[in-house]
């Protein structure tokens, strides 16, 4: 689980980082794959720009919140709300593995706006994103028996 939830490295190698020492300030990372170590300004450049996507993020969420999705001027805060979790997916995808659960989080609220517009076809293929990378860290099965539920038509 631990691959799954990390950042990537930072030579591009295609591995992903392990926190090697705990610190104060950013702690020391090493890739698994080619074992390169990261540190320092490195380290803490990686936290900021990770810190940066969170902040696009927030911005998008807070965006959804004080926009009812039945308000009829809810379509140009949707629409904000929509570029800010993107430059947040880019940023994250950028830096985060494949299946980490911030990208799957991303996803998700991206689909969430798709709906709140009406776009159910684009909504669907984030969810699915989603929904393919929260399979990573639970049991396939665990998620079956709620969907008959929640979706009857299925």
């Amino acid at each position: 689980m631990g691959e799954l939830n990390s950042w990537l490295c930072v030579v591009s190698c295609g591995g992903t980082l392990k926190e090697v020492e705990k610190s104060e300030g950013s702690g020391v990372y090493e890739c698994r794959k080619c074992g390169v170590v990261v540190k320092g300004e490195e380290a803490e450049k990686l936290q900021r720009e990770l810190g940066l996507a969170d902040q696009f993020f927030k911005r998008g969420r807070d965006m959804l919140l004080v926009s009812a999705p039945t308000s009829a001027s809810a379509g140009g805060k949707e629409a904000d709300a929509l570029r800010c979790f993107q430059q947040a997916l880019k940023m994250r995808r950028a830096k985060l593995s494949p299946y980490h659960k911030a990208i799957a989080e991303t996803e998700d609220a991206i689909a969430e706006v798709f709906c709140r517009l009406n776009d159910f076809a684009s909504a669907s293929k984030h969810c699915a994103a989603s929904i393919e990378i929260l399979t990573k860290f639970f049991d396939e099965n665990s998620m079956v028996p709620i969907l008959p539920s929640l979706f009857p038509f299925i």
